[in-house]
């Protein structure tokens, strides 16, 4: 099991991630309520917190990031970008 040095002396054990599972809960809370979503707040970004269901939309990656560590410290956190097919992309190096 990984452990994570938090301060001087203390130890935080992180629990193994499975990302699948984080993405399909995500997409169970997201997708009811896209399409509702997107009338109001097309192309920010919401942070679906696996865990709880709660979803968080903001401007940007960082600013949902920061609300929902707020009330979800150890969340974990799959993104959407509201109104589209992907949150990010990238093109390769030449």
């Amino acid at each position: 099991m990984a452990t994570k040095t938090r301060g001087k002396d203390q130890l935080m054990r992180l629990e193994p991630i499975d990302w699948e599972w984080v993405r399909q809960r995500a997409h169970e809370v997201y997708d009811p309520i896209k399409d509702e979503l997107a009338k109001e707040h097309f192309d920010k970004v919401c942070a679906v917190e696996a865990k709880s269901g709660e979803y968080f939309i903001g401007e940007n990656a960082a600013d949902v990031v920061k609300k929902g560590r707020k009330k979800h410290p150890d969340g974990w956190f799959f993104f959407f970008r509201i109104g589209r097919k992907t949150f990010a992309s990238m093109r390769g190096w030449r």
